[in-house]
């Protein structure tokens, strides 16, 4: 009888070591196909954001040159301006400096109190 529980108790624990390792297997495969797919979601998502990175490259150097040359063009007209009428341009500049001057100068106090006086006629 002690043979036959022996051989049955092998039986049993060879069974379940195969079950196990099959088990085993199983999860390992499963956790190396997960990777698999984490990995091209990663390439995936990665390959989108260099496209996406490109395009806003390619925009921002489009409107790069766009606002060149049109601050070129603006320099173009005004120095036309100045050239044609100097003396409008003189005193043009000079009403700005005079005005920067000011703004300059007035006192914090000055602001505030300016921005108060702003805020309650807004109210009302």
């Amino acid at each position: 009888m002690g043979a036959k529980a022996e051989e049955a108790t092998e039986g049993f624990m060879g069974d379940v070591k195969s079950q196990v390792s099959g088990a085993a297997e199983e999860v390992a495969g499963k956790a190396q196909a997960a990777y698999g797919k984490a990995s091209d979601a990663v390439s995936s998502a990665a390959e989108r954001v260099r496209t996406i990175g490109r395009r806003a490259g390619s925009q921002a150097s489009g409107l790069g040159q766009q606002a060149y040359a049109e601050s070129a063009g603006a320099a173009r007209y005004v120095g036309g301006q100045i050239r044609e009428e100097p003396l409008m341009a003189i005193l043009l500049a000079g009403a700005f400096g005079v005005l920067i001057g000011y703004l300059i100068n007035r006192g914090p106090h000055e602001r505030a109190a300016e921005l108060g006086r702003f805020k309650a006629s807004y109210r009302d």
